[in-house]
């Protein structure tokens, strides 16, 4: 048995009361689980479901209510350890397991399944997958949460101009994006993953991943802020 230690709690702002902050930390959630399952993330997207109770509630009970008594003492060592990342690695978990062997679902069968209602978990499958395959620390995710905020700070700006994205705007994660060139584009999506080289990739709306779009290698850039963020 372990006790909680509050200052590790603090850190997360469904603990701390900063509820201004919620909507960014669920933003940022919704990036990882783009780059990570981008077909998942996409149907979500299209079925116009929105995971924020599922991840507040997650979050605030440490999955206290969808999964076992053994796991749940096994996420309360890991977050001691390494911090707030460990509940984005299980969240993703979760909606690898629960959403994305059912990209069929209507809206319904997926909240159902988000609520634990209509699906069993294998739960050793899903720290297998939570903890060695998505690659993040609570650094990380926390200045993923900042890019996140000052994204959503330009994106209540003027939206009309033609903003080239590594050119007119920084590249932030989490910038919905659009490719300058209507002819091959994908429609809207959003970055994932910024790289020192000039390079981002795009998860699009349609599942679809671009992996190293310019903004500014070379002096090119491909893509263009989306108009209706």
């Amino acid at each position: 048995w372990i006790v909680l230690d509050p200052c590790q709690l603090c850190k997360i702002p469904h603990y701390s009361q900063e509820l201004e902050r919620i909507e960014s930390y669920v933003s940022s959630f919704g990036v990882i689980l783009a780059h990570h399952l981008p077909m998942t993330w996409a149907h979500l997207k299209g079925l116009g479901v929105d995971y924020t109770p599922m991840i507040m509630e997650w979050w605030m009970t440490l999955f206290f209510r969808i999964l076992s008594p053994q796991s749940v003492l096994r996420v309360w060592d890991l977050f001691l350890i390494d911090g707030i990342s460990v509940l984005v690695k299980i969240s993703v978990g979760l909606f690898q397991q629960i959403v994305s062997g059912s990209l069929e679902s209507d809206f319904e069968e997926v909240l159902l399944s988000l609520q634990n209602r209509t699906f069993s978990l294998n739960e050793d499958d899903l720290f297998i997958y939570a903890l060695k395959k998505v690659k993040l620390t609570s650094s990380e995710f926390v200045d993923l949460v900042d890019s996140v905020k000052e994204r959503e700070r330009l994106s209540s700006q003027d939206s009309d101009q033609f903003l080239v994205v590594g050119q007119d705007v920084e590249s932030f994660v989490g910038t919905r994006v659009e490719l300058i060139k209507t002819e091959i584009s994908q429609g809207p999506g959003i970055i994932t993953r910024r790289y020192r080289q000039g390079t981002v990739d795009v998860t699009w709306d349609s599942g679809i991943q671009s992996k190293s779009c310019r903004v500014g290698k070379g002096n090119q850039y491909w893509l263009k802020v989306h108009s209706c963020n």
